[in-house]
């Protein structure tokens, strides 16, 4: 568990990278990462997992708001195949 301070400072970062990501389109990942890495608050490893899921989750309410047509045929094995991706990923940054 983080200490309080550092929580603050983190969940700082996450709304400085999203409001970045709703201005310029991208970025979220690299600003929370950086600066992240930079101020010492959390692992690389750990900030890239919070990414992701932010990521997810952002990408979920698009889709479910848009009231457009999803091809799921499409979106059902980029899914499938980015899970193993990502746990590659880590474990190489782990390394």
């Amino acid at each position: 568990m983080l200490p309080i301070w550092d929580q603050v400072l983190f969940l700082c970062v996450v709304a400085f990278g999203c409001y970045i990501q709703a201005v310029t389109g991208f970025a979220l990942g690299l600003i929370v990462i950086a600066l992240s890495a930079l101020f010492g608050i959390m692992s690389i490893e750990l900030a890239s997992i919070v990414v992701t899921v932010i990521t997810l989750s952002n990408a979920s309410v698009a889709l479910w708001q848009s009231g457009c047509q999803v091809r799921w045929s499409r979106i059902i094995p980029l899914v499938i195949a980015s899970a193993p991706t990502i746990y590659l990923g880590l474990l190489l940054l782990n390394e």
